[in-house]
């Protein structure tokens, strides 16, 4: 009987039904692998990159893209790394750019800018208007100074060239300095109101403890003490919305990812609530002497607020939406990355004690609540320099995206036409065997694990320096930073720009990549300053995936430890 049911499951019949079902999928996926291996082997110099094969007709590479970006990622790099690469999402396609020249022709390239990375995170991630989309997407001015030829867009309705242009200019100079200052001044702040003191006290995550402390702080400096007045829930708001963004990052719609909406919506309510009351108490007797304000914060947040009053595409809405991005791209990278950071300096006691002794001198005039701290000096020091590109460079893991609307864009051996998305994985650029140097023999580094100094050259180490091939790529001695005296060690980033990305390149970097860094170098030398910190878990911490091509990387798990505070430092 049990025979009998075994062969009529398997009947000729039905196996022709199973083939019938798969036969488009299979016809699918030899066919567009045949294409990729003949564009890659006979195909025209300057023509379009080939398609990388998939299964289901239309559908491309969305359906392996919704069950897991990362595993579509690494697919991708497994068979075509050093390539350049097309992906299909149902009508729209994606151009994959990696190895060294590749990246650095999409840096070059003074055609491409970053609109499309701005319009999809503001429709998926920020939940802009179609109006708002609308009006971001006909924006074809570019990012420079002066419109392309060929737009027509008002000088007042550049939102690209606009916001970019405003970030930078307040993120750089005296407004770096001015930034930095009041954000040292509230993260000390956090710390003495964090309960901590010279007893041990055991707690449940490590990332949320720091996590909230930094972003306290980097908020408030950015938006002045109002907004977490008004919304005491904020903080918690936007890292509820940060860990279900990788739903919203694939597309689910409400009634799949019903948090993903709701926490977006709570911090949308807050930050119009914000905007309501800034510009209704707000006048200029409120600015203070280095520019800030209690309202809106920092000069920048004011300048965007004009700027947006005069876009009337933009309702309030919209507004909130720009602003709830802005606070979550200062956040959602920085503070994984200090954490990362704390984290590799706290486990390994030869680097604690160096990280502290790099950190000590800067840091006396700030912990003697002297005016005269110098965040620079403090930034410049070799290993704490070479901490933070290290850490950047591991558990840096975004989709870089660019388009350009005018020409075509030739990126070595292919042309890609104007509208088409070009996209760059940092983490592919950043483990690149070919590229990066994974130290001696007798001491190897390999490319997928935390090397404090990578960056460090030493002159009388041959195997020192970031780079596996020193003069494989070009550099120059402003690529490399002594320390004080100017022996010992130097860092170095020559020759990567092609290799560490974590804030693209080009004329459309990380406008706020300065302030990034002072701010995670700072935070580190503060932390290790004034707490003991032992981790009370042997378990190695990893990254979770889940976020992979959204930036920094979270902690996949939490992970339990004690802190203390220091007795040398019981003032701070």
């Amino acid at each position: 009987m049990e025979t009998s049911l075994l062969f009529h499951k398997f009947a000729p019949e039905n196996l022709t039904v199973l083939a019938l079902v798969f036969l488009p999928f299979v016809l699918t996926y030899l066919t567009t692998l045949l294409k990729a291996v003949i564009t890659y082997k006979i195909g025209k110099s300057g023509g379009s990159p080939p398609t990388a094969p998939y299964w289901i007709p239309w559908i491309g590479h969305a359906w392996p893209f919704i069950l897991s970006p990362t595993r579509l990622a690494l697919s991708v790099r497994k068979h075509f790394e050093q390539k350049v690469v097309c992906l299909k999402f149902f009508d729209v396609d994606v151009n994959m750019i990696s190895g060294f020249d590749a990246i650095n022709a999409v840096w070059k390239a003074k055609s491409l800018d970053s609109k499309p990375g701005v319009c999809i995170s503001m429709e998926r991630f920020f939940g802009a208007s179609k109006a708002a989309l609308q009006f971001y997407d006909a924006d074809d001015s570019g990012i420079g100074p002066q419109p392309h030829p060929n737009s027509s867009v008002e000088e007042a309705h550049r939102i690209h060239y606009i916001t970019h242009k405003a970030a930078k200019g307040f993120m750089t100079g005296p407004g770096l300095r001015i930034l930095t200052n009041r954000f040292q001044a509230l993260l000390k702040s956090q710390i003495s109101k964090s309960g901590i003191d010279e007893n041990w006290t055991e707690l449940p995550d490590f990332f949320s403890f720091f996590r909230d402390m930094i972003s306290n702080a980097a908020i408030t400096a950015m938006c002045g003490p109002s907004l977490l007045e008004l919304n005491p829930n904020l903080i918690q708001d936007l890292w509820e919305f940060d860990r279900y963004l990788p739903y919203l990052f694939k597309g689910y719609p409400s009634w799949l990812a019903p948090n993903a909406w709701k926490s977006r919506k709570r911090c949308l309510e807050s930050l119009k609530t914000w905007q309501t009351f800034a510009k209704n108490n707000f006048n200029d007797s409120c600015i203070e002497a280095d520019g800030h304000d209690r309202y809106f914060g920092a000069p920048l947040m004011r300048a965007r607020q004009q700027y947006f009053s005069q876009m009337p595409m933009l309702n309030d809405d919209d507004v909130a939406s720009q602003n709830i991005g802005l606070i979550w791209a200062e956040n959602a990278n920085s503070v994984p990355a200090t954490i990362w950071f704390l984290l590799e300096a706290m486990r390994h006691t030869h680097l604690l004690s160096r990280v502290r002794d790099e950190a000590q001198a800067s840091l006396c005039a700030l912990l003697s609540g002297e005016d005269n701290f110098d965040a620079d000096k403090l930034c410049s020091k070799p290993l704490l320099q070479s901490m933070f590109a290290e850490t950047l460079r591991l558990r840096t893991m975004q989709f870089i995206v660019r388009s350009s609307d005018h020409e075509d864009f030739n990126c070595t051996d292919w042309t890609i036409p104007k509208g088409k998305i070009v996209a760059v994985d940092t983490y592919v650029a950043h483990t690149n065997k070919e590229i990066w140097s994974s130290g001696g023999k007798g001491h190897p580094h390999p490319v997928d694990e935390f090397w404090a100094e990578r960056f460090l050259v030493c002159p009388s180490d041959p195997n020192s320096g970031p780079l596996k091939h020193k003069d494989q790529y070009e550099s120059s001695e402003k690529d490399l930073e002594s320390n004080d005296e100017g022996k010992g060690p130097k860092f170095s980033l020559g020759g990567l720009s092609g290799a560490w990305i974590p804030f693209g390149g080009g004329r459309r970097q990380c406008p706020g990549r300065e302030f990034a860094k002072q701010e995670i170098i700072l935070s580190v030398a503060i932390f290790c300053s004034a707490f003991d910190i032992e981790i009370m878990t042997d378990v190695e911490p990893e990254p979770d995936l889940g976020y992979y091509g959204l930036g920094g990387a979270r902690p996949k798990r939490k992970l339990p430890f004690k802190v203390r505070r220091c007795r040398e430092y019981v003032g701070l």
